[in-house]
Parts: C-alpha cells; structure tokens; sequence
C-alpha cells in the first residue's frame, strides 16, 4: 500500500512541477514591453531596423507597399502635430539638423519606393489613449518618425 501511494505522490510532484513551469514560461513569452511616448525619444536617424527592434520590441505592423506608405505618410502630414522644434529642438536635430535637411528628407520620402514603415502602438502618458508611432526606413536606416 505504501509503494501505491508514494507512486500517486511521486506523479503528483511531477505533474505539479510540469504545471508551474509551464506556467513561469507562458507568463515570459506573453510579457509585451509597454510603449509610451519617451520611449520613443532614444529613436534617432541612422539606426538599424536591428537597433530600433532591440530598444522597442517588434512593431505592430511592418509596412512595405509603396501605395501603403504614401497614405501613412499623407495621415502624418495632417494629423501630426510638430512638437520637436517648441519641446525639445534636440529631437529634430537628431532626425533632421536644418530645414533644408528636413526638405530633402521629404523628397526622399516622396521619390523612394524602397521605403519600409514599422508602425508601432503606445500609449498616451496621461490620457491613457492609445496612439500609434511610425518609423520610417530607408537602406535599413531610420530617415525620421511620426507620431500623432
């Protein structure tokens, strides 16, 4: 009687074992890194998709389609508000240094069909809203980000 019952305990200690590690390892696969905006003020022109992936996590949404990118970048033209020259002149320069560098950097935008767009969620630091960042790629090189 006493082999029967150690055995019982024995499958029960493992299956317990098993339970908890599954478990610990489902919880490490489901962590999402939560975006807000400052997380995105490390983003800065020249770097990799590699670079961007490791301080942001993998974007919600890869965007490659030329037609595609056009009407993201005609949404950021109207809907983006430019905050970097009033809030903080550092993150323009860090993407654009002048206004002339900002001129040709929209007639690359304009002209380049071999643009990739990584369009990543956050969340809004106060009002909680959730929002969507989009970060520009030329030659697997950031060119400059969009935010609402």
């Amino acid at each position: 009687m006493m082999g029967i019952q150690s055995k019982v305990k024995g499958k029960i200690n493992i299956f317990l074992f098993l339970f908890i590690c599954l478990f610990s390892l489902s919880a490490c696969l489901n962590t999402k890194k939560k975006l807000v905006e400052d997380s995105f003020r490390s983003i800065e022109a020249g770097l990799t998709t590699d670079e961007v992936r490791t301080q942001l996590g993998e974007p919600k949404r890869i965007v490659t389609k030329f037609e595609e990118i056009q009407e993201l970048r005609d949404e950021d033209a109207e809907k983006s508000i430019d905050r970097w020259e009033t809030e903080n002149p550092k993150i323009y320069n860090k993407f654009y240094g002048s206004e002339d560098n900002e001129q040709t950097v929209y007639q690359i935008l304009k002209d380049r069909k071999d643009i990739i767009c990584y369009v990543y969620q956050y969340e809004e630091d106060i009002s909680q809203e959730i929002g969507y960042w989009h970060i520009y790629f030329i030659d697997d090189e950031v060119v400059t980000m969009y935010f609402p």
